[in-house]
């Protein structure tokens, strides 16, 4: 398969994935990525994602990857923005949003990604995405408050908007998980 029609199918499978998530959170326009890296013959972002079978969206050279369920509707992407800016990020400047793995079999394909996006930190939203990443039938009140690891990237594990947005007495929790990330990407 030539790299034109890998790149037509990325593409296809890009548009699929916004029109499946109308409604829900938007996705920005992503350049035109490359097939392999020239120098190193490593998949490409595009090559991988399409691996992956989620969508991602943002920066690609991120400060920080937020990996959340697929449930993030408009009105979490918009709650979430508010978090974000309140650590001064900016999500189209500094962050890559990616549907968490979908299981255990995709964590690898995650870790590639990861790998050439070369994040500061991880935020990771969420019960499902959180049990996947750390491989125990853990709830995220017992792994938030503490600066966790992934294939050596920093992870903070936090509520997902809609929680929050359902029970307000998270955001105070939310909150100080925010400051360690903001800490983690600062100062390292």
């Amino acid at each position: 398969m030539s790299e034109n029609s890998h790149i037509n199918e990325f593409w296809e499978l890009l548009n699929a994935t916004q029109t499946r998530c109308k409604g829900g959170w938007p996705l920005l326009s992503v350049p035109p990525l490359t097939l392999h890296d020239q120098q190193t013959s490593t998949p490409s972002l595009s090559v991988l994602l399409k691996d992956y079978g989620r969508p991602g969206q943002g920066c690609l050279n991120p400060k920080l990857v937020i990996l959340t369920e697929p449930s993030l509707n408009e009105q979490d992407f918009e709650f979430l923005q508010k978090w974000l800016n309140a650590i001064h990020l900016n999500f189209e400047q500094d962050c890559y949003l990616l549907e968490g793995p979908p299981n255990k079999d995709s964590v690898g394909t995650l870790v590639e990604i990861l790998r050439l996006l070369k994040p500061k930190a991880l935020l990771v939203l969420g019960n499902q995405t959180s049990e996947i990443l750390v491989g125990k039938n853990l709830r995220v009140e017992s792994l938030r408050d503490q600066v966790r690891e992934f294939y050596h990237f920093p992870m903070i594990v936090t509520y997902h908007p809609n929680t929050v947005l359902k029970d307000t007495s998270l955001k105070r929790p939310v909150w100080k998980d925010l400051q360690r990330l903001d800490g983690l990407i600062r100062y390292g």
